[in-house]
């Protein structure tokens, strides 16, 4: 299993550096006594999930590994979460601790402060390593239709099954003893990919901090000195990153493969990339937090460039079983259009305490209808986006319900609708709010309320005020009509 590995390698090279992030470093060696006295004292109190609150720390990473070695899930928490959220997390997932990397006030709640981890780390406390099997090695929350978020359990069995797929890859299984670069927050799953592909390959990971990332001069400094051979990262960091030509194999020379997920990867991404390094490796990946990941991928080649859009998959080499099926759930012909529904060892057992979504059970078989529309097609298999009011924004999947009815509870507000705004490729590059009000208020004070309740990247760019939503036929939003209102408003 994993774990097993990852202590292995752990013990094997103590003196190399595993983890470095601004200021903070952390070898293998350290890794594993933290992680393991950690893990003695959390196997003392309890079973229940171990909740992480914190941003890209090497504590967090820590307490990570912590509760996969004494099979307490983890759920991570990151530092710009509302208070709300992380309380609603904390109920849903019934987690019974909170580890606070970073200072937080939860009245009520146990928390552990860093002080009180680092006490812990300087005591030898006996662990033991049980069976895993069925047990929660993590827990992520995904926006939910309903106003809430969604929490999907992900058991050890699950990561294990993403995790020997993805070594599949000639060019993931050979990075080893390299540097990985991570941009994704460690509680959004992509950041899984970096983390476990660091840990089972003794590769050293560098993560890129908030500030790094909204300043291209410290970014591209940040690149130049860890100089990656592996980045994991959305296309759309990407995109801005290939804004400054100087993003090039002379910034980066040991760069050779980079694994994009979490969007739509556009092609021109890909031709800039081609033509900057030469023999780059270039993985598109596709899955959602309900499939541990990613499920599907192939390497791109500058032959695909030629296709109507790039493909997520080949198929025969998913890591579970791929189907695209019609409204009855019934198979499509080649060609033809239909949902992605996914089955197979990746795959959740549902959402938790039973919440609606596309969880669905046949024959004794758990299915996730993904409501992304796909199509098998000479072998491949495309995506082409969303069937429902669920979108992929710089990375993370969002409801956009749940902004709606985050506005909604806001007194001032009568009715709000968010609409995605796309380029021409079809990506969304910001969110735009309209509402009616019943009382009066300015749009930098609905802004200002709307803070405390979402986390930033669900906060949309503009909210126009309206004096009333158009409407269709139908008596609803005529969000076409809605969409021309609000690009022809004025700010």
């Amino acid at each position: 299993m994993f774990v097993e590995t990852i202590l292995q390698n752990c013990q094997n090279a103590p003196g190399r550096l595993f983890y470095v992030c601004e200021n903070e470093r952390l070898t293998y060696g350290a890794l594993y006594q933290k992680a393991t006295r950690l893990a003695g004292y959390l196997q003392a109190q309890g079973q229940s999930p171990v909740a992480v609150y914190g941003y890209k720390q090497s504590h967090m990473l820590v307490a990570f590994l912590a509760c996969l070695i004494c099979k307490r899930a983890y759920v991570p928490c990151d530092s710009s979460y509302p208070i709300a959220r992380i309380q609603t997390i904390l109920k849903q997932s019934g987690a019974g601790l909170l580890l606070a990397v970073e200072p937080l006030q939860m009245p009520g709640f146990a928390v552990l402060t860093n002080a009180q981890l680092e006490e812990i780390f300087s005591q030898n406390r006996p662990w033991s390593l049980p069976q895993a099997h069925g047990q929660a090695a993590y827990i992520l929350f995904t926006s939910g239709s309903t106003g809430q978020p969604k929490g999907v359990a992900i058991t050890h069995e699950n990561l294990e099954n993403f995790l020997q797929w993805l070594m599949r890859f000639p060019t993931v299984r050979h990075t080893r003893r390299q540097v990985v670069f991570n941009q994704a927050l460690f509680s959004f799953d992509l950041s899984m990919a970096d983390i476990f592909l660091s840990l089972l390959g003794q590769n050293t990971l560098v993560g890129a901090t908030r500030a790094q990332q909204s300043d291209f001069i410290r970014l591209f400094a940040l690149l130049k000195e860890s100089s990656p051979s592996l980045m994991v990262c959305t296309p759309t960091f990407m995109q801005l990153c290939l804004c400054d030509k100087s993003f090039c194999k002379t910034l980066l020379p040991q760069l050779h493969t980079i694994l994009f997920c979490g969007e739509t990867l556009p092609k021109k991404v890909v031709e800039k990339l081609f033509s900057r390094f030469e023999n780059i490796h270039l993985l598109n990946l596709y899955g959602p937090t309900e499939a541990t990941v990613a499920v599907t991928g192939l390497e791109i080649t500058p032959q695909m460039l030629a296709l109507e859009s790039l493909p997520i998959g080949r198929a025969g080499r998913h890591a579970v079983d791929v189907q695209v099926l019609n409204d009855a759930l019934a198979p499509v012909q080649e060609g033809a259009w239909g949902e992605i529904v996914l089955s197979g060892k990746s795959v959740a057992g549902g959402y938790l305490n039973g919440g609606p979504g596309g969880f669905y059970t046949q024959g004794g078989q758990t299915y996730y209808r993904t409501g992304d529309i796909g199509k098998y097609q000479d072998g491949y298999l495309f995506c082409k986006g969303r069937k429902d009011g669920q979108i992929k924004y710089k990375g993370y999947r969002i409801e956009l319900g749940e902004i709606e009815n985050a506005l909604q509870s806001l007194p001032q507000v009568e009715h709000a609708v968010v609409l995605p705004l796309c380029n021409a490729q079809g990506a969304v590059m910001r969110l735009a709010a309209a509402v009616t009000l019943c009382q009066s208020c300015t749009e930098n004070q609905l802004q200002n309320a709307l803070a405390p309740l979402l986390p930033r990247y669900m906060w949309p760019s503009r909210i126009h005020i309206l004096q009333a939503l158009p409407l269709n036929a139908n008596g609803k939003c005529d969000k076409t009509k809605l969409k021309e209102a609000i690009l022809w408003k004025k700010p």
